[in-house]
């Protein structure tokens, strides 16, 4: 039977667990649509996009398209090749990652001339503006109260199932959804793309490649394409059979393990040459480079909290540390300093 201390735990211990089941389909321009002479910015002004939200571009095939850009393309209405476009007429683009985000038409000159381009700007569920709270208390039940996007189970459940290989199992789901959710697409060389004569070592210097982060190759289709090769054959540009290329030229290539990535182009001389080669190296989530997480004090032990007719604090929750692999790897050291 759980002693009083183990109660006093786990009344304080919160599961955070990703809001995918919020996520918003917005499309883009309501009953307007995609289309000429409308403005974006006034639509987008006042709403919160978030990671994890979908943007639908409905409009006429083949009178218009879709193209994400950068910020300069997005300035300047460069339209990109041909075959990075959206043109189904019905595109849906999940927004996977925070940050700013460009659309333009590339037919004619609807972006230059008739104001076809969106920019947005995406948070994270953890920055997203919490809504207001109402005056109804929040009910809880056996599956918890939901606070601020997070899901806190009930102390009574938990220490039902208070059991070492409960714990572990928990803080196993909290590290691998977090490495879902907190994956990022990383644009090889930005908005060159995979190219000749481009520095992708200067490129990938400052970066933190993650297990379950994204490679994404882009270049037109037919002058360049990717090989996955080891280090011998990234040193020596040896090109594998053409079988194994990435050819599309919109190549995205998963992260799925830890350690050394090498890839190379295999068209003529581009590796050997013109330097078009990338070298990489992968950390697993909890390896990776955290950011400092604020001080939080010890929670003394205390006894079971009787019901009060006020709402519950969700002040607690103020502060998530820096990924929720920290909150796992918290939870299964306090339960081993329990259970052991």
């Amino acid at each position: 039977m759980a002693s009083k201390q183990l109660f006093g735990v786990l009344a304080i211990i919160a599961t955070p667990l990703p809001s995918i089941a919020v996520a918003t389909e917005y499309i883009v321009g309501d009953a307007n649509g995609w289309t000429t002479n409308f403005d974006y910015q006034a639509w987008a002004k006042d709403k919160v996009f978030m990671v994890g939200d979908k943007l639908i571009f409905q409009y006429t095939s083949g009178k218009h398209n879709v193209f994400k850009v950068n910020g300069t393309g997005f300035q300047d209405c460069i339209v990109p090749p041909a075959n990075e476009s959206f043109n189904s007429g019905n595109d849906t683009i999940t927004l996977l990652t925070p940050g700013n985000k460009w659309y333009i038409c590339g037919v004619g000159k609807h972006c230059a001339n008739l104001g076809m381009k969106l920019s947005i700007n995406v948070v994270s569920k953890v920055e997203a503006p919490a809504p207001a709270p109402t005056s109804t208390n929040p009910t809880s039940s056996a599956f918890g109260t939901f606070i601020s996007g997070f899901q806190v189970l009930p102390a009574v459940v938990l220490a039902s199932m208070a059991s070492m290989q409960f714990f572990t199992t928990l803080a196993t789901v909290v590290v691998f959804l977090s490495s879902a959710v907190l994956a990022t697409d990383h644009i090889v060389g930005d908005a060159s793309g995979w190219t000749i004569n481009f520095d992708y070592d200067g490129w990938a210097k400052n970066k933190v490649f993650m297990v379950g982060d994204n490679l994404i190759f882009r270049y037109p289709k037919d002058k360049h394409n990717v090989f996955k090769v080891n280090a011998t054959a990234f040193h020596d540009c040896t090109i594998p059979p053409p079988n194994e290329a990435f050819t599309s030229g919109n190549d995205t290539i998963t992260l799925l393990t830890p350690g050394k990535k090498w890839y190379i182009c295999g068209v003529g001389k581009h590796c050997a040459d013109f330097g078009q080669k990338l070298a990489i190296n992968v950390v697993s989530r909890v390896g990776a480079p955290a950011a400092t997480p604020t001080p939080m004090p010890m929670p003394m032990p205390m006894p079971m909290p009787t019901p009060t007719p006020n709402p519950p604090s969700n002040s607690a929750f103020a502060n998530v540390a820096s990924g929720y692999q920290v909150v796992a790897a918290a939870m299964v050291a306090l339960m081993m300093m329990i259970f052991t």
